[in-house]
């Protein structure tokens, strides 16, 4: 009988003791601490499959792009245009695709959308410029964590004449915010 009381005060003892409370505040882990590169794998891709769109979607692009040619719209225009068309249903995804899975799957991240608006611009001859941006930052906060990533997005540069001097290179801004979409139209010095 005694052995037993002994075993209940004991188990008692040990439950009452993990019971109890430190006065002692509880810090939380330094993010560094939870960052684990070993937990990623590195993917290798060459810029071929990174900008890859399919054979189909390519002649669509390029049908479109030749038939508005010489028109109104400058050759940026054109590709702004069939962006804003082709992406109408596009949602934030916070993977990075490839360009053949970004349209496939309708979403992405603005990087995504960046080597998208490349793969397209490549097919017509267009050059292309990339920003950080850091004024409009994607967030998010869950419990006391705030994520937050940068911004990136795309100019796709208007063809130039050689034999005039412009002020700021014309082209068109494709960015994953359409407020923030614009052209910045052609006007020589």
């Amino acid at each position: 009988m005694m052995k037993q009381l002994f075993c209940i005060l004991l188990i008692s003892m040990l439950l009452l003791g993990c019971a109890s409370k430190s006065n002692q505040p509880v810090m939380p882990p330094r993010v560094a601490d939870l960052l684990n590169s070993t937990l990623f794998q590195p993917v290798t891709l060459k810029d071929t499959e990174l900008f890859a769109l399919p054979i189909d979607e390519q002649q669509q692009f390029l049908d479109y792009f030749t038939q508005r040619q010489g028109g109104y719209l400058r050759d940026d225009q054109i590709l702004y245009h069939y962006l804003e068309n082709k992406l109408t249903n596009f949602n934030y995804y916070s993977e990075t695709l490839t360009a053949s899975e970004t349209i496939q799957k309708q979403k992405g991240n603005c990087i995504s959308l960046a080597i998208l608006t490349q793969a397209y611009a490549q097919l017509a001859g267009l050059k292309t410029g990339f920003q950080s941006v850091s004024s409009e930052p994607v967030y998010s906060k869950e419990s006391n964590i705030v994520y937050v990533s940068g911004h990136f997005r795309t100019k796709v540069y208007a063809p130039l004449d050689d034999e005039v001097t412009y002020l700021i290179t014309p082209g068109s801004i494709i960015d994953y915010f359409r407020a923030a979409a614009v052209f910045i139209p052609a006007k020589p010095i």
